[in-house]
């Protein structure tokens, strides 16, 4: 195997090996992060082929744009004489094809594994990258600290990847969950064939195997076709009914049978709910059925990507959050603004900007100590200044106990951005310093959704509720390294139990300008009016630059200075958001960050207005 483009990639051990190349364990000298190295040797005849080159180069720069929550993050493609390397996010966790091997998943959690690939298919269609040979050993799941998975993507695109690094065709599929109209050549995946096959996926998560399992790819392809795949009733007799008959749709041999589009299978999936009985991790089996269970099918080549901790760790909070006029700050703290509350979380500010006290100055007006021998003209001087003091006391005093003019900036409504965005700049404050702990209570009835993220995911229940969810996913924005900072000066309380930030970024782990975070937020469609969201953002000696991205695509951007070391409120409301659209906030270190600089995301909270 080729060293690493000018040994950044320092491998540490092999993790495995596919039809596509090996895939190793390496530490990214550059950014001291754990990543998958993956090497793929060009054929011999088209090693020193530019065009080839280039349509590798074009297509592997497609993959590196995606930042979605479903699907893997590739940081690097190096390039050198003897081919093409892939350097992509390391994420522990399970594959779905190592979960199955304990039995089949639960109804709501194959319906979960649905929904999230449903969105990371989406986005890859809509960049015009179709996976092709999606198989149990493609997905790994992320467990949620509470309840519940997050479903990944391992190897977009790796395929296509594959077959042009070695100038003939490979085939890293499962022929029993391969769409039959790959099995002919020169077809191209698309849209109907990646609905197929998650379609197979559910049915195999679901069933705990695959009837066609051990048959050749021939036999698959033409089993398929003639719709002899066994109704998944047969093996789940109590599973929905709608959540069935979806399944079965997916997986019509014929494209004619399928859904016409992902976006008509997305709106098919959620016309009906699944219920979680328990609320827990959707990992034991289904009920025992009378009727023989299929083998579980074994991928013939399972090129995906090991991975482990991810680089962003989202916690999910599984409680409802705090009311605006709720929340109470442990230790007041003071900010150079003028002094206001904080309606989001209603963080109380004792004094905040409040100007120190003024003395008074108390005048006799008297004269008479001076020397009875001094001049007259000099004691006329005196006079005169003693009088002018005099007024000047008297001026002090009257603006200390008449009414002002001056409105206090509190009274100001908002910054109005955009007829759709309002940012709340007035009310931008800090809520937390270093010995000055704020607390925010998370327990009040304008609470839609929060997050806070403390290195490890935190939620999912709330994901399983009517109604809900008001889906926040959080991914990064730049190539850079998140770390444990202990200490962060606030912490989040709701039902008695206390939640604390501790993940945060530096120019030290790589981090400059423009990096940061983006939240996603899809709405459920129950939704309806104002939504408040509010960011709390760690932030030393670096202001934050804000796009809103509206569910129409428009974006409207913001900028909030930097205040002194903390942890800072920021509000941005969105009247009228509308259900079931998405919406995303991505807030980066400002343009004129420079020098040592540190900053974390370290909650994201959502109200009703």
């Amino acid at each position: 195997m080729a060293n690493p483009k000018e040994e950044r990639y320092k491998i540490i051990k092999l993790l495995s090996k596919d039809a596509a190349g090996g895939m190793y364990l390496a530490e990214d000298t550059m950014l001291g992060r754990k990543v998958v190295y993956r090497h793929m040797e060009a054929d011999a005849s088209e090693q020193h082929s530019s065009e080839r080159a280039a349509e590798m180069a074009s297509y592997a720069g497609k993959l590196c744009a995606f930042q979605h929550p479903n699907i893997i993050t590739i940081y690097d493609v190096p390039i050198d004489e003897s081919g093409f390397s892939l350097v992509t996010q390391y994420v522990e966790g399970e594959t779905l094809a190592e979960r199955l091997t304990q039995g089949p998943l639960r109804e709501f959690g194959a319906y979960c594994m649905a929904s999230d690939l449903l969105e990371g298919l989406h986005a890859a269609h809509d960049a015009g990258v179709y996976h092709g040979a999606l198989h149990t050993g493609s997905i790994k799941r992320l467990p949620r600290a509470t309840s519940g998975f997050r479903y990944l993507i391992l190897d977009l695109g790796l395929n296509t990847l594959a077959t042009m690094v070695k100038g003939q065709d490979i085939h890293i599929a499962d022929p029993v969950l391969l769409a039959p109209e790959l099995q002919a050549d020169d077809v191209e995946p698309d849209e109907s064939a990646d609905l197929f096959m998650l379609g197979q996926l559910c049915y195999t998560a679901l069933a705990g195997g695959h009837p066609f399992s051990g048959r050749s790819e021939e036999d698959c392809a033409s089993a398929h076709l003639a719709g002899e795949l066994p109704l998944l009733s047969d093996y789940v007799p109590d599973l929905n009914p709608d959540f069935a008959a979806w399944v079965m749709k997916m997986c019509a041999g014929s494209r004619d049978d399928r859904p016409v589009s992902i976006d008509e299978a997305t709106q098919a999936l959620h016309a009906f709910k699944v219920h979680d009985p328990d609320a827990k991790a959707a990992t034991s089996s289904v009920p025992t059925s009378t009727v023989p269970m299929a083998t579980a099918t074994v991928p013939m080549a399972t090129a995906t990507v090991p991975m482990a901790k991810p680089v962003v760790p989202v916690a999910v909070a599984t409680v409802p959050m705090a009311s605006p006029a709720s929340q109470s700050q442990k230790v007041p703290v003071a900010v150079p603004t003028a002094q206001q509350s904080v309606p989001m979380a209603a963080v109380k500010q004792v004094g905040l900007g409040a100007t120190a006290p003024q003395s008074t100055l108390g005048m006799t007006g008297q004269v008479s100590d001076f020397s009875a021998s001094q001049a007259p003209s000099n004691q006329k001087i005196y006079i005169i200044i003693g009088v002018l003091v005099a007024l000047i006391g008297v001026g002090i005093g009257l603006k200390f106990l008449l009414p002002s003019n001056d409105k206090p900036e509190e009274k100001k409504e908002l910054v109005v951005l955009d007829p759709n965005v309002k940012a709340h700049l007035h009310e931008v404050a800090l809520v937390g310093q270093k010995g000055d702990t704020g607390l925010v209570n998370l327990d009040g009835e304008n609470t839609l959704d929060w997050m806070v993220l403390s290195g490890a995911a935190t939620g999912g229940e709330k994901d399983q509720k009517a109604g809900k969810p008001y889906r926040i996913t959080v991914t990064t924005q730049g190539r850079y390294q998140e770390v444990k900072k202990n200490g962060i000066p606030v912490f989040f309380e709701s039902k008695g139990k206390e939640y604390t930030p501790n993940v945060s970024t530096s120019n030290k782990s790589g981090a400059k300008a423009g990096n940061g975070w983006n939240v996603l937020m899809r709405l459920p469609k129950s939704h309806k009016g104002t939504m408040l969201v509010n960011l709390y953002m760690l932030q030393e000696w670096c202001g934050f630059d804000i796009e809103v991205t509206l569910s129409n695509k428009e974006v409207v951007e913001l900028t909030v200075p930097a205040l002194d070391p903390g942890v800072t409120y920021i509000p941005i409301e969105i009247p009228n958001a509308k259900g079931g659209k998405f919406y995303n906030i991505k807030i980066t270190a400002s343009k004129d960050t420079t020098g040592d600089f540190t900053m974390g995301l370290n909650a994201v909270v959502i109200e009703k207005r």
